[in-house]
């Protein structure tokens, strides 16, 4: 919001001509523009910088291809649900794996079949992402 030259209260842009508050003439500077909405100020530099959201075709083909290893939660911005979708997949399939083994069950299929499994969950997972319009990354912009 532009400030009056004069007052130094608070005007609309559109309040060209006089102030509503002290109601001088020409209250908005010369060399006043309007910033853009999309840029953010590194704390850093104090420089503006344009900040290009995520993808949602990128996140979804992700989660469907990679989901299982957290690879689409890594790219969103999420560490910590990438680091629990790993270790949750290295659990499900070396844990019951195992276990399964211990079971005298000597086939080593029973691995790749879990790891499918949690594959398949993450490709439903997909598609109902798709359907959802407000997904976010870790910054709290929406996918585009």
């Amino acid at each position: 919001m532009p400030r009056c030259k004069y007052c130094h209260s608070e005007i609309t842009k559109f309040d060209t001509d006089i102030c509503p508050k002290c109601g001088e003439r020409n209250p908005i500077d010369d060399n006043y523009r309007t910033m853009d909405i999309t840029q953010h100020i590194d704390p850093q530099t104090g420089d503006f910088k344009l900040y290009k959201s995520k993808s949602k075709k990128l996140t979804l083909f992700l989660t469907a291809l990679l989901g299982p290893l957290g690879i689409d939660e890594f790219y969103r911005g999420f560490t910590g649900r990438g680091v629990s979708n790993l270790l949750l997949t290295i659990a499900v399939v070396g844990g019951l794996g195992t276990c399964f083994m211990l079971l005298d069950i000597t086939q080593y299929w029973i691995y790749f079949a879990l790891y499918s499994f949690i594959w398949l969950l993450h490709i439903v997972r997909a598609i109902f992402m798709s359907k959802n319009d407000s997904l976010k990354d870790a910054r709290g912009e929406f996918l585009r």
